[in-house]
C-alpha cells in the first residue's frame, strides 16, 4: 500500500523529522535525524502544478493550456507555490501597469487577463 508521507504532527502540527530509514528489500535500517525536502511538504495540488510548471519549462501559454485557466489563475499559483515553498516576495513582485500593458501589448495575456491583473491592484 501507498501512503502519502505524513509531515505535521497529527497531535500538536508541529513538522515531523524522519527518524529511521529502511531498506525494503535487505532491511538495513540507519536511524538519525533526517529533515523533509521542502517540496514533499507542498499539498497535493502544489505538487502537480510544480510538476507541470517544470514539464512545461515554465511557459505560462503552455500552462494555461493544460489545465485549461487564465494567466493570472497560472501566475497566482506560481505565487502560491513560491510561498509554500518559503521563500520570500523579493523573487518576484506584482507587475505594474506598464508590464501588464507590455504583456498584453506582445500577446502574452489577452485584454480580460489585462483587466483582472489592473483591478487587482
Amino acid at each position: 500500500m501507498n501512503q502519502k508521507l505524513i509531515h505535521n504532527c497529527p497531535s500538536c502540527q508541529c513538522d515531523m523529522n524522519i527518524s529511521q530509514l529502511e531498506c525494503g528489500e535487505c532491511h538495513v535500517k540507519i536511524t538519525g535525524d533526517f529533515k523533509l525536502n521542502p517540496l514533499l511538504k507542498l499539498s497535493q495540488e502544489d505538487q502537480d502544478f510544480a510538476l507541470i510548471f517544470i514539464r512545461k519549462r515554465g511557459n505560462i501559454k503552455a500552462i494555461e493550456e493544460e489545465l485549461g485557466i487564465s494567466y493570472p489563475t497560472v501566475r497566482n499559483k506560481l505565487n502560491q507555490l513560491i510561498k509554500a515553498l518559503g521563500f520570500n516576495n523579493e523573487t518576484e513582485e506584482d507587475p505594474s501597469v506598464s508590464d501588464i500593458l507590455n504583456d498584453l501589448k506582445t500577446g502574452k495575456i489577452d485584454v480580460k487577463n489585462a483587466l483582472d491583473l489592473i483591478n487587482k491592484k
